[in-house]
């Protein structure tokens, strides 16, 4: 296929491959960003304190699909560590308690994570800085942007 369509690259091109999901070249970063982030969803799905419990953790930045370019660093913290930046979306259970006003819902997302940032903090002494749109939380090498996805943001 590639001799076909690219015949002047084939030569020279490597092809790897393996199972949906393996990735045998992924470098040492590649591999601490996903035991990390495993960490992360594992810390986030035993908040207790939150009034709905959270469905799944999803990692939507390209670095977790390796094909970002260049890393994304995150905002200076107060420890001057230099850490990238990787967007994750949380997803809550389905409810009837998410407000029909997408305004409305926003709030309710932002009150969410707020709720997150003291627990995370409280309980698990992990750091973060929260907006009104989403929750940076600082691991040593990471820092997971979280935002809320709920279904009002759908009809929105």
């Amino acid at each position: 296929l590639l001799k076909r369509h690219f015949p002047q690259l084939a030569g020279s091109a490597d092809v790897v491959a393996g199972a949906v999901g393996f990735v045998p070249n992924l470098e040492d970063r590649g591999r601490r960003l996903w035991v990390a982030f495993e960490g992360f969803r594992a810390n986030l799905c035993q908040l207790s304190s939150l009034p709905l419990t959270i469905k799944d953790v999803h990692p939507v930045d390209p670095s977790f699909s390796y094909t970002d370019l260049a890393p994304r660093n995150a905002p200076k913290s107060s420890d001057g560590f230099q850490r990238t930046l990787h967007s994750v979306v949380v997803e809550f259970e389905s409810s009837g308690r998410w407000p029909d006003d997408p305004q409305a819902a926003r709030k309710v997302a932002a009150a969410m994570l707020l709720q997150m940032r003291e627990e995370l903090q409280s309980d698990l002494g992990i750091e973060s800085d929260v907006t009104e749109h989403f929750l940076d939380v600082r691991y040593p090498e990471f820092v997971f942007r979280l935002r809320v996805f709920h279904e009002q943001e759908l009809v929105d």
